[in-house]
């Protein structure tokens, strides 16, 4: 990317279960000259990877992704196991994540997220599968509690 001649700044961090370091450069040179923001992201991103490679490190993408994984394997589980939306968000909170509820001028919830304020970490739950955007995943949930209160129903008729 043409970046030796700029200050930078390498942060190694030991402070989650695996060590993991932070780049940080100075967009304008010691010359003066300044990076020219067209595709430079792109640019490192290529160079991050191909690094990641290089040295058999955990790809940062792919972190994310199986974090993302991890929640959607908790709401899928949840909804296989007819759970209401109350007990599948209680779940990822027993995962680290703190649920918030993002909420119109009204006071309607709108959306919801998942923190995790110590890995500075947030996912929209339509982030994690469109199918589970608040609103779909509160209509899917009411669906399958609908359909397990009528089968206990029919059980308990019998």
């Amino acid at each position: 990317i043409g970046l030796s001649d700029h200050q930078h700044l390498l942060i190694k961090h030991q402070d989650t279960m695996h060590e993991h370091v932070h780049l940080v450069i100075n967009k304008i040179g010691f010359d003066g000259s300044v990076i020219r923001d067209y595709k430079s992201g792109y640019k490192t991103m290529k160079i991050m990877q191909s690094l990641e490679k290089k040295y058999h490190l955990i790809q940062a993408k792919m972190q994310g992704n199986q974090r993302k994984e991890r929640i959607r394997l908790i709401i899928e589980t949840g909804i296989q196991k007819h759970k209401e939306l109350s007990q599948i968000f209680d779940s990822i909170k027993n995962e680290g994540y703190e649920v918030v509820f993002n909420k119109t001028s009204s006071g309607n919830v709108r959306g919801v997220s998942f923190r995790n304020s110590e890995k500075g970490i947030v996912f929209k739950s339509s982030q994690i599968d469109r199918k589970y955007s608040y609103s779909k995943l509160k209509k899917l949930t009411e669906q399958v509690s609908n359909i397990k209160g009528n089968h206990e129903k029919g059980i308990s008729k019998a």
